[in-house]
């Protein structure tokens, strides 16, 4: 702008006058330097506002985990491999462990050949495991054994498709008060990349629990990465799964949130879920989640400060991200 005054300012007309006057040319120089004054600082506003939108870096702001991974199944083994490669953060220590528990000496071979076959899966999407065996009269206890020498946060547990065991299972059942760690008890039917929709069922005064960010932060994970709406609700009565399952469609992942006894959210009718689980919804997905009784970190997590900000002790990240996905 100032380059064309100057040439107007330039060109002389016949009568002597310039084509383009002095004071064209000092309002054309005034106007530039309140446009860069005024835009320093509509810039540096801008800025501002970008840098509070910017979704911070995950590796910067996830707590570390320690994954574990129990592998007894061929079939389902896959399959919780998938499942922690979404759940693990990208923080640098953090790490997928995967254990063989073996009651015998003998078995050690077997355990071997089930590590390798899931370590070579994991490798295929480009993960690598740590691979532990143990020897254990009890699977359970040696499970607990494993998580207690590798630091564990979280435990990510198989149910078996079809399954005789009363409850959870031999394995699942006497786990739970075993264990103090964020156990996820996964039932597969399908590949989780044909889930579309996610049903989180959580008690009441879940929200109470030490690890109620934390568990919250890693389903919102698993929401984000299958790309599925998702709905939460608060149970009262555990009783209606039976009828839940008749409805329950084909691309759909229950995620159940439970109590350990003498927890917060801990109902006596939740003993029974474990049945209601096997007898209902055999050839469903669904997932049983144990929050943690041990936390530290995940409250002064920046992915979970939203929370902190709110003052609201029902405030859900899930919930947020329902509306988000409504918007």
């Amino acid at each position: 702008a100032l380059a064309t005054v100057m040439i107007g300012y330039a060109i002389v007309l016949p009568n002597g006058e310039h084509l383009l006057t002095e004071q064209v040319l000092n309002a054309t120089i005034i106007l530039i330097l309140i446009a860069c004054a005024v835009s320093s600082f509509i810039t540096e506003h801008a800025a501002k506002q970008l840098s509070q939108e910017v979704v911070p870096d995950e590796r910067l702001t996830a707590d570390e985990m320690q994954l574990l991974i129990p592998v007894a199944n061929p079939d389902s083994n896959h399959r919780l491999v998938q499942l922690s490669t979404i759940l693990i953060s990208r923080h640098p220590e953090s790490a997928i462990h995967a254990t063989a528990v073996c009651s015998t000496p003998e078995q050690l071979a077997h355990a071997e050949r089930l590590l390798d076959d899931t370590a070579r899966f994991a490798s295929s999407i480009d993960y690598q495991l740590l691979l532990h065996r143990q020897v254990a009269v009890n699977i359970a206890n040696g499970i607990r054994t494993v998580a207690e020498a590798r630091s564990i946060s979280h435990i990510v547990l198989g149910l078996p498709q079809c399954s005789e065991e009363p409850g959870f299972g031999s394995v699942a059942d006497p786990l739970i008060p075993l264990v103090s760690q964020q156990l996820w008890l996964y039932h597969a039917a399908q590949s989780l990349h044909n889930i579309r929709q996610v049903r989180v069922l959580v008690p009441t005064n879940a929200e109470y629990e030490p690890d109620y960010a934390g568990w919250q932060i890693l389903v919102e994970r698993l929401v984000k990465s299958l790309s599925a709406s998702v709905t939460q609700e608060t149970v009262t009565d555990w009783t209606f799964l039976p009828r839940a399952a008749k409805r329950m469609d084909k691309d759909e992942l229950y995620v159940i949130v439970q109590a350990r006894m003498a927890t917060p959210s801990y109902s006596s009718d939740m003993d029974k879920v474990g049945e209601m689980m096997r007898t209902c919804f055999r050839d469903r997905d669904y997932i049983i989640l144990y929050p943690a009784q041990q936390v530290s970190g995940v409250q002064d997590n920046p992915l979970f400060m939203d929370y902190k900000r709110t003052g609201d002790s029902t405030y859900s990240l899930i919930q947020k991200l329902v509306q988000s996905k409504k918007k």
